[in-house]
């Protein structure tokens, strides 16, 4: 009988100790994937900043936008300042100019182009690869073509949502928030106002294209336009923004952090 009453203390034990090592090793690696989750969030997000061409004060800009939106949103920064449409078209066109990059951001002035083809190409690689875009001011402005009997939504407008053409006089604009639940908009306050302004007048509003903001500026003949959005263009999300002629709205807080919010939106994936 004493051999048994030995050895069941025994077997206890070493049961014991397996339940041990069993919890230590779950412990472990429960603990492994909470700091790889964690490590993941804090992994940056790689912007693509692209700017130039003229009738904007691009070298503050593109400061005040890294900085100002860096400030806000775990990232890093890639700035491209490009001082003629030839020398941005010439890095555009190749379909990996993003590659590496989890964003573009476009800040650029590049009116007349001709060459529909290349627009298409420079598209593609938002709406094929998913590469998120964002928009800013002349953004919308940019690539026209002009070639006769293309119709009125170029490839450029479908990415960006919209249709735009024109502007008015430089004067303040009130900014009303026309979608409080949006992830883009919903801290932002219900109205505001920027010192300075160009109100931007959109055409068209195109299929698949939430309006989050609208804008006055006091002129009758401007009436209420747009002035931020998203678009859902192929496999990217685009967010958009006819906002920011003047430095003076550029740094403002409260463009800041719209555009830290739209960058986030776009980057996140939907099944998130």
């Amino acid at each position: 009988m004493w051999p048994n009453k030995l050895q069941s203390p025994d077997n206890n034990d070493m049961k014991l100790q397996r339940i041990i090592k069993t919890s230590i090793v779950m412990a472990l690696a429960i603990t492994s994937l909470a700091q790889a989750e964690e490590s993941s969030e804090k992994e940056p997000i790689k912007v693509l900043q692209i700017v130039g061409e003229k009738h904007h004060d691009y070298e503050s800009q593109k400061v005040l936008i890294a900085e100002g939106v860096g400030k806000r949103v775990n990232s890093t920064w890639t700035t491209l300042h490009h001082k003629t449409k030839e020398a941005a078209k010439q890095f555009l066109d190749n379909p990996d100019f993003a590659k590496g990059y989890d964003v573009v951001l476009y800040n650029i002035c590049h009116a007349r182009e001709p060459d529909a083809e290349f627009i298409k190409r420079v598209c593609k690689v938002h709406h094929d690869q998913g590469v998120p875009a964002i928009g800013l001011h002349c953004t919308m402005h940019s690539y026209h073509i002009v070639l006769p009997g293309n119709p009125l939504e170029k490839e450029w407008n479908k990415m960006l949502g919209v249709h735009s053409h024109g502007h008015g006089r430089h004067i303040p604009i009130t900014i009303t928030k026309t979608d409080a639940k949006h992830p883009v908009t919903k801290d932002m306050p219900q109205q505001w106002k920027t010192t300075e302004g160009e109100l931007y007048f959109i055409k068209k509003v195109l299929d698949g294209t939430t309006v989050l903001a609208t804008g006055v500026n006091g002129d009758k003949d401007a009436g209420t336009q747009p002035v931020a959005w998203v678009n859902n263009y192929g496999k990217a999300k685009v967010f958009c923004t006819t906002l920011g002629h003047h430095n003076s709205t550029v740094k403002n807080p409260i463009y800041l952090d719209m555009v830290a919010n739209g960058l986030k939106w776009a980057v996140e994936k939907d099944d998130q």
